[in-house]
């Protein structure tokens, strides 16, 4: 599905990061995201002084895609991936991973001026859709009682159009809990962005 970006737009993610609002990046200012970039491109690993006084950086950049460590240590990090909406208009895929401290994920999809997108977007999966098909009921309740809620990270990869969440269970559970229940826990779920929502691809 992905086009080249001159079939439908002009935009590149590292533009879309520089002049995003302060709501979508509150702790770097524009000038600030522009040396990051600057460092970045220079093959520079030095990060930059973000507004609360810890250091920001670009972690991975591409015309379509650009990663970047918001608050040190990985703390937060945010993607913004260009993709198509529709049939010739862009959509922002706008990716939030967050230490709590294991890895916690969020997905949301914005039109290029930061509105949000038309159509469903993503509806997060919940516990019962990590558990593997063909689990006993007994198990299936054994895991609810074991596990509170699912966390996991996400990445989206605009060459593929597929948003991967890989599970975290295993940071935040007790090692005699996950030992209980992982062989019935899928480790991730892939969905395919199809130019309004992701539907779900697979899961392993």
């Amino acid at each position: 599905m992905l086009l080249p970006l001159s079939a439908w737009g002009q935009h590149t993610a590292e533009q879309i990061f520089i002049d995003a609002p302060s709501s979508i990046f509150p702790g770097i200012r524009k000038i600030t995201r522009m040396d990051m970039v600057d460092y970045f491109k220079s093959g520079s690993d030095r990060g930059s002084t973000n507004r609360f006084g810890g250091l920001s950086r670009v972690l991975a950049l591409s015309p379509e895609s650009i990663t970047v460590e918001e608050a040190g240590s990985n703390i937060v990090e945010k993607q913004i991936a260009l993709d198509i909406l529709g049939k010739r208009d862009t959509a922002i895929i706008f990716v939030t991973n967050i230490a709590t401290p294991a890895m916690d994920g969020a997905v949301k999809v914005y039109t290029t001026d930061w509105q949000p997108a038309p159509g469903k977007g993503f509806v997060e999966p919940t516990l019962k859709d990590w558990i593997k098909k063909g689990i006993s009921k007994e198990k299936s309740a054994q895991i609810m009682s074991l596990v509170p809620f699912a966390m996991a990270r996400y990445s989206f990869n605009p060459e593929t159009d597929l948003l991967t969440l890989t599970a975290t269970f295993d940071n935040y559970l007790p090692e005699e809990d996950m030992n209980k229940v992982k062989d019935s826990l899928y480790t991730t779920i892939t969905y395919k962005w199809n130019g309004s929502r992701f539907v779900l691809h697979q899961k392993s």
